[in-house]
């Protein structure tokens, strides 16, 4: 049966319109011809009147009865950058692995929680696409934000398919959260012993915990799209978007946090905006931050709470630029934590490194039992 489907994917895959060799991430270089190109075996001139387009699909891996295709790669990869400090510093290649086994991951994890039945809350998630919708003003608005890449190349997306994306993302963290969660015991005895083994840790610099809500303007011809996308006529537009939202905050109208879930662009909305690292953690230095953040949060006289003005980001040569409201949620100032002091962190830790661990045992299991193509994605962290 899956030797059947996988035959029938990949005859679809050969229907497919080519991506331009330049226009493909490092390593898609397997994508079908066109015809014509087939024919003659040179590469069609493109016409400079249009510019390439980075959206065409086609299926890169097999998992089980699903696919991971091409525009889904790009999206994650985009995803991935947006949350670097510097996106144009990352390996090409490295940053593509990391994108497509996160995704392969996402779609094994998906099926898992369907094999185990995980159930949602439809009321629960009816009422967040309602509310989503009365944010971007209608549901067709609500499409594009959730589905920018994919809006742009696929016919006939509706607001079913957001509630089936809302769906799947609360089935995931369901059964992950179920799996790696239940019964973590950490006793006083392990807490001394992880504090110190990890002696240098302790000694830490003065660093902040808070949320943030990004609005991004983005040129008409830019191929970048991030998730709750929504377009604005000018830079200036989106200025006037982020002051407004600013207002309501203020006012009271809206809360912080589900502000950033409807509205912010950046890849924390889903949490309510609370910034993490690439590792999970909360907790952000100077280092980790741009300046015009650090001016707001590592000032003395900002405290616990306490929101921004719109704070303007850096503006890029192509003319995207970001407009920021942040929250502190938390200050800590540079200190060697005793044991005493410690504790909350080290529970975080070894609370974090468990779920990993089980995580990971978690993933690894359902990879032997899948269907993988091609060969080399068959087994995990490999």
């Amino acid at each position: 049966m899956r030797y059947f489907i996988f035959v029938l994917l990949l005859l679809s895959l050969a229907a497919m319109p080519a991506l331009r060799a330049d226009d493909s991430p490092q390593g898609a270089e397997d994508t079908a011809k066109t015809d014509d190109t087939a024919k003659t075996g040179d590469a069609e001139k493109p016409d400079d009147s249009e510019a390439p387009s980075l959206y065409v699909d086609g299926v890169i891996v097999v998992v089980n009865e699903d696919v991971v295709t091409l525009g889904e790669l790009n999206q994650e990869i985009l995803r991935m950058m947006h949350m670097m400090r510097d996106p144009q510093s990352a390996d090409e290649a490295a940053l593509r692995d990391i994108a497509l086994r996160s995704l392969i991951n996402r779609k094994l994890l998906e099926q898992y929680a369907e094999r185990e039945k995980v159930e949602v809350d439809e009321a629960k998630i009816d009422e967040e696409v309602n509310q989503r919708v009365e944010e971007y003003g209608s549901e067709d608005a609500l499409v594009k934000a959730v589905f920018p890449l994919q809006a742009i190349t696929r016919q006939g997306l509706t607001i079913e398919d957001v509630k089936k994306e809302f769906r799947t993302q609360q089935k995931i963290h369901e059964i992950v959260s179920r799996k790696t969660t239940a019964g973590i015991f950490i006793a006083p005895q392990r807490m001394q012993e992880y504090y110190e083994a990890h002696k240098g840790a302790w000694a830490l610099p003065e660093r902040v915990r808070f949320r943030e809500i990004e609005i991004i303007y983005l040129p008409k011809d830019s191929k970048y799209r991030p998730e709750n996308y929504r377009e604005f006529a000018d830079a200036e537009d989106a200025k006037k978007f982020t002051e407004d939202l600013l207002a309501d905050i203020n006012a009271g109208k809206k809360e912080f946090d589900k502000a950033a879930q409807s509205a912010s662009m950046d890849p924390w909305h889903k949490e309510g905006g609370l910034r993490t690292r690439m590792d999970g953690g909360e907790w952000h230095t100077r280092e980790d931050l741009k300046d015009f953040m650090n001016k707001f949060l590592f000032d003395e006289k900002t405290v616990a709470g306490q929101v921004s003005g719109v704070i303007e980001g850096d503006k890029k040569d192509t003319g995207e630029v970001s407009y920021y409201i942040l929250k502190l949620e938390e200050r800590q100032a540079a200190a060697t934590l005793s044991f005493e002091d410690a504790q909350r962190e080290i529970i975080d830790r070894i609370v974090a490194e468990e779920r990993a661990k089980r995580r990971d045992e978690l993933l690894a299991q359902i990879y032997k039992d899948a269907y993988i193509y091609p060969e080399k994605f068959r087994n995990y962290n490999e």
